[in-house]
């Protein structure tokens, strides 16, 4: 209409899934088990998606284009038939692995059993005998259902996990053959399900505080106290578990939001220059702080990270390609900077150094507990700048035409680290922060392609 287009529609999305019949028959653990499941319905989301872009030729000269668009999109789901946004198949829903703790040294020193790596207990029986304790969940081996799902969670109208897509976008043409773009883009996401234990209640959880080691390679050197991690009270480890998929929003709010910027240019030059690059910088929030106040237990050991605010993460990205004339030789280029592995510093704590603040030892006999030193998303490891580059030579032969190629990949040899170990040790060369992968080295590969 006019310098205005619109393109508006509205999609119907529905999904089904079932689990079909399933026996599930002795195993080692498990030496009675004899189960057997019906067909069972699973999921049935049902879903009216808007989709809406609009632009606009802001001054009516065809250089200058404004585009919002605002679209809705609902989790993609396959055809898995174990946890998906609390539908579970009647199998999975069962306690199929359980961790238990085991303290080797519990026999009198001289026993053969004390220190011999085995762990000297009936692994059979759920319950704490010999140097095994409890069992994370009881329901181990039996038909009982450790979790069932609430039908908001499963099946309905607009209860599907989603994520809303705001974005508006200025293009201008700077010269012939000559643009720039800058754009905003939000994305939030909704429908988050929690696992809430029945047989627990936030009173059955104590918290502890964490002290950091002085480390000048922790945040402001470390020696900083991280809290509340939380430890399941004692008395309720025997308890079976009973596991409720519902809807996050019945315990409070829950925040995802990513929102960023774009900038960039293309140019395509009379010359027979082609450019292009950007620079796009973005950041997320995440908050569940309300929930894990009710449901305690959906948390790794506690909330001191239930709110997180990353960094500004920017990407650049710059690529170009040009034909020499005359003697057909071809260049390009590629260049790209990211930010570096998202670090973290996973410490093992003794039950020793947690006994002060908790006010007991750990439950269950645990002899220790890891925890993170670093608040998720606020430190980085190396950033990686890459340049590759192609040098390729156009021959021809009356209708055949050949191009023999060089690309050069990691010209300038970096070795920036890609991933590194998060188990936090001691100040040693061999503790925290040892890469576990690299850059790989600076390659040549060679090629030819023939077109006839």
């Amino acid at each position: 209409m006019k310098r205005l287009t619109v393109n508006a529609g509205v999609r119907f999305d529905h999904y089904a899934s079932y689990a079909p019949e399933t026996h599930l028959g002795p195993a080692t653990l498990v030496p009675t088990r004899d189960i057997t499941f019906p067909e069972t319905e699973m999921l049935s989301f049902k879903d009216i998606v808007p989709r809406l872009g609009v632009t606009i030729d802001l001054f009516g000269t065809q250089k200058t284009a404004l585009k919002v668009g605002l679209n809705k999109y609902t989790q993609a789901l396959g055809t898995q038939v174990g946890f998906m946004n609390g539908a579970l198949d009647p199998v999975s829903s069962l306690a199929l692995f359980v961790t238990r703790s085991w303290n080797d040294n519990l026999f009198p020193a001289g026993d053969p059993r004390r220190g011999n790596f085995v762990p000297d207990c009936d692994l059979v029986n759920v319950q704490a005998n010999g140097e095994c304790g409890v069992v994370s969940d009881t329901n181990f081996g039996q038909p009982t259902r450790s979790t069932t799902s609430d039908p908001d969670t499963v099946r309905g109208w607009g209860n599907r996990p989603y994520q809303w897509e705001f974005s508006t976008v200025v293009d201008q043409e700077l010269a012939p053959r000559v643009s720039a773009s800058v754009g905003y883009f939000r994305r939030s996401f909704g429908n988050f399900t929690v696992t809430d234990n029945f047989a627990l209640a936030a009173t059955d959880f104590s918290p502890f505080t964490v002290t950091a080691p002085a480390d000048p390679r922790l945040p402001d050197s470390g020696s900083y106290a991280i809290s509340p991690f939380l430890d399941r009270n004692p008395d309720t480890l025997a308890r079976p578990a009973d596991n409720r998929v519902r809807l996050a929003s019945e315990y409070g709010d829950q925040v995802q939001v990513w929102s960023g910027v774009d900038l960039s240019l293309n140019a395509r030059m009379p010359s027979g220059i082609v450019m292009s690059g950007g620079v796009s910088s973005g950041r997320t929030l995440t908050d569940n702080c309300e929930i894990l106040d009710e449901v305690p237990e959906a948390g790794l050991l506690g909330k001191p990270y239930c709110r997180q605010l990353t960094d500004f993460l920017t990407d650049v990205k710059v690529q170009g390609a040009y034909t020499i004339p005359k003697i057909e030789v071809q260049t390009g280029v590629a260049f790209r900077s990211s930010p570096g592995p998202v670090l973290a510093a996973n410490q093992v704590v003794p039950n020793a150094a947690v006994r002060p603040s908790l006010g007991r030892d750990l439950s269950g006999g645990a002899a220790n507990v890891t925890v993170n030193l670093v608040a998720p998303g606020t430190m980085y490891g190396d950033r990686l700048n890459q340049l590759d580059l192609r040098f390729g030579k156009v021959l021809r032969f009356g209708a055949v035409r050949t191009v023999l190629s060089v690309d050069v990949y990691n010209a300038f040899n970096v070795n920036p680290v890609l991933t590194e170990n998060a188990a936090y040790r001691d100040t040693s060369p061999s503790g925290w922060r040892i890469p576990t992968s690299i850059l790989p080295a600076r390659f040549v590969k060679f090629g030819a392609q023939v077109d006839f």
